[in-house]
């Protein structure tokens, strides 16, 4: 870090560890206005007192917060080991602040780029002596940190946030490798070695008891997602251009998002253990959760991606554990079934097509799209002519995610040449014909 930085960073330090100005005085005069927010200041009445909250110090902290996790974003692997300590002892408390939610979120996700920043410089400097044992230790403390932070919020807009720094933590923990992941893979296989060094201080129990954290924390939030969208079916109020119904639609976006994050986590915690994950965790927990949504026989569309994307990661990611082979029948099955059929929008589809690529070249690739084609020429003829058949189409050409029309494209475009690879092998794609 250098001077400037250096110079930075004390005073966003100081307004993140600021003790918050609350003050309280008589209501003299017996004041009816319960509420008050005026020059700054927030105040209510409590019985005979007037409890006053300096919001300056409140907009402070939580820019403070953002600040720090940007400044550790862009120094990167340049931050020393004991200035990211302190960005994090700064944040840590913040996580669970009484009297702001934005506090609470911006700092969940800013010690996520504290420990990126120190994951960084491990991976620049693996030899540096007690990095190693510097980068887990944070990471650990800020995963412990963030997770009791979403168990505690009662916010549904931080509460999302929380969760999505879970899923970064185990991601940096994840690419701790100087390579990252793809080369911690390359590098285990070649010596025997952890694909990932952080990985040892984040022990199984645990990744066991955080998975249960947020499977809890899912469920609860499809209860509240289900309760808000009756009431927006249900009740007269709520009219598609009301003020109200954009209000429970913002609800209902906030708990798909933590629906999203919940299921980044977990494949973030597969990739980090694989098969001790996939065989003791994914089978107990993870697969008797998002088993019922894949196999519902009226899905919702979120509800259904969801669980493709957590399936298709265990054959992905373990695919030599118990957890892939009862996963991978089920998600070629469905997968086909969507691009078949057409069901559901640009992502569904590009996660189908992905899905039958990753089965395709599993172990049990060839087994099972030969025995969805019963060996028939004209069966296999077929089913990649329904594969082809997911690319595009014009209704996914969408302003919020412009890039999901080329995902299907080349995501469908994988999956033809893995299921020819498959059933006829790699020297005969120039022979086939859809």
């Amino acid at each position: 870090m250098c001077i400037r930085d250096r110079a930075i960073a004390a005073p966003l330090l100081a307004a993140a560890t600021a003790v918050p100005q609350i003050s309280h005085a008589p209501n003299v005069g017996g004041d009816d206005a319960g509420r008050k927010e005026e020059d700054g200041t927030y105040s209510v009445v409590m019985g005979d007192l007037r409890i006053t909250v300096d919001l300056r110090a409140l907009w402070a902290k939580e820019k403070a917060s953002d600040l720090l996790g940007e400044l550790a974003d862009a120094c990167g692997d340049c931050l020393p080991s004991a200035a990211a300590v302190k960005f994090a002892e700064a944040l840590a408390p913040l996580s669970t602040f009484v009297g702001s939610e934005s506090v609470r979120s911006t700092a969940s996700l800013s010690l996520g780029q504290v420990v990126g920043a120190a994951v960084a410089r491990l991976r620049k400097h693996p030899g540096e002596p007690g990095l190693l044992e510097s980068a887990g230790a944070l990471a650990a403390a800020a995963l412990r940190t963030v997770l009791d932070a979403s168990q505690k919020e009662t916010a549904d807009d931080a509460r999302p946030m929380h969760v999505q720094a879970v899923a970064d933590v185990l991601e940096h923990v994840g690419q701790s490798h100087p390579g990252g992941l793809e080369a911690g893979l390359a590098a285990a296989r070649a010596s025997g070695g952890s694909h990932a060094p952080l990985g040892r201080f984040l022990d199984d129990a645990y990744l066991d008891a955080l998975a249960q954290a947020l499977l809890t924390l899912a469920t609860a939030s499809t209860q509240r997602r289900d309760a808000i969208e009756k009431d927006l079916a249900n009740d007269d109020a709520y009219d598609a251009q009301g003020e109200d119904a954009d209000v429970l639609q913002e609800a209902v976006e906030s708990e798909e998002a933590l629906q999203t994050n919940v299921v980044n986590a977990l494949g973030w915690a597969l990739k980090l253990k694989r098969d001790a994950f996939a065989t003791s965790t994914f089978a107990s927990r993870v697969a008797p959760y998002y088993g019922p949504k894949i196999q519902a026989p009226d899905p919702a569309e979120r509800d259904l991606h969801a669980a493709l994307c957590v399936f298709v990661d265990v054959v992905d990611h373990a695919p030599a554990a118990p957890a892939a082979a009862q996963a991978a029948p089920l998600v070629l099955a469905m997968s086909l079934k969507i691009l078949s059929q057409g069901l559901g929008g640009a992502d569904l589809r590009a996660t189908a097509a992905y899905a039958v690529a990753v089965v395709s070249r599993s172990p049990l690739g060839e087994e099972l799209v030969r025995s969805t084609t019963q060996n028939n020429p004209q069966a296999a003829a077929d089913l990649l002519r329904s594969v082809a058949d997911a690319a595009p189409r014009p209704e996914d050409d969408d302003d919020d995610d412009p890039d999901a029309a080329a995902r299907v494209a080349e995501n469908a475009a994988n999956a033809v040449k893995a299921i020819v690879d498959a059933v006829y092998g790699t020297a005969a794609l120039s022979l086939i014909h859809i």
